[in-house]
């Protein structure tokens, strides 16, 4: 009889826990699939208002774009808020991105940058480099091409091309830091293989400075780019990089 009891009580648990999962989040996002944007406004609604991060995160992007309804701004900046409040690393950029969109002001710029660091700390790889940009400007924080620096570096490790760049130019000039041909050679290389065409030309450039023993050193750090630390929020993703030529 036990036995019973106990097995009728873990197929209750189990039918619960599928209820739970197929709640209006779900229902939002097959809303998406099927491209029925309206309905899944609606669903995920249901669903921001019960406190789910992701769903409040989607339903703003909705009606930032003026999918599925009108646009609303207003209500896309409360509700990626919320998420954001959550720990929400995407709605944190995202928010950060609207600020900047809504004003040039130093305020604005202040609350942006305190949104990218909050992604940032979660390894928003984006975010980190915004921030970094906003700390080289001296844009709502202070100026500090250091820090902007470090910001730039955990940015390229996510693969945001840009600061793969930035870090390999950085790097192989020694500005703001100590000159570092082996690891910014190995930057701009990449930077290339992304499809930077200015990175390609300083890499070109580069080449034939290089040592044998230099050139081996980059290419020990091609042959290890894919682990990174920085992942959420990459925007591109590098074809192999086989050869340092």
């Amino acid at each position: 009889m036990t036995v019973l009891k106990l097995s009728l009580a873990v197929a209750v648990l189990a039918l619960s826990a599928v209820s739970v999962e197929a709640g209006p989040f779900e229902d939002g996002l097959a809303a998406m699939d099927r491209a029925d944007l309206s309905a899944a406004r609606g669903y995920l609604e249901k669903a921001a208002k019960a406190g789910h991060a992701e769903a409040q995160y989607q339903l703003a992007l909705l009606l930032m774009r003026g999918q599925g309804g009108s646009r609303d701004p207003e209500g896309a900046r409360t509700w990626l808020e919320q998420a954001a409040r959550s720990g929400h690393a995407n709605a944190q950029y995202q928010l950060g991105e609207m600020l900047l969109w809504e004003s040039d002001d130093e305020t604005s710029a202040a609350a942006a940058a305190k949104a990218f660091e909050q992604a940032a700390r979660l390894k928003h790889a984006r975010a980190a480099y915004e921030l970094a940009m906003l700390h080289a400007k001296g844009k709502g924080v202070a100026k500090d091409d250091v820090k902007a620096f470090d910001l730039y570096s955990k940015a390229a490790e996510g693969g945001v091309l840009e600061a793969e760049h930035i870090v390999g130019s950085t790097l192989v000039a020694g500005r703001h830091v100590e000159q570092d041909v082996v690891t910014g050679g190995a930057w701009l290389k990449l930077a290339q293989s992304g499809g930077d065409r200015e990175a390609g030309d300083e890499w070109r450039t580069l080449l034939p400075t290089l040592t044998r023993q230099q050139r081996d050193a980059i290419q020990a750090i091609l042959d290890n780019h894919s682990d990174r630390g920085y992942v959420i929020g990459a925007d591109h993703t590098h074809p192999p990089v086989h050869t340092v030529d």
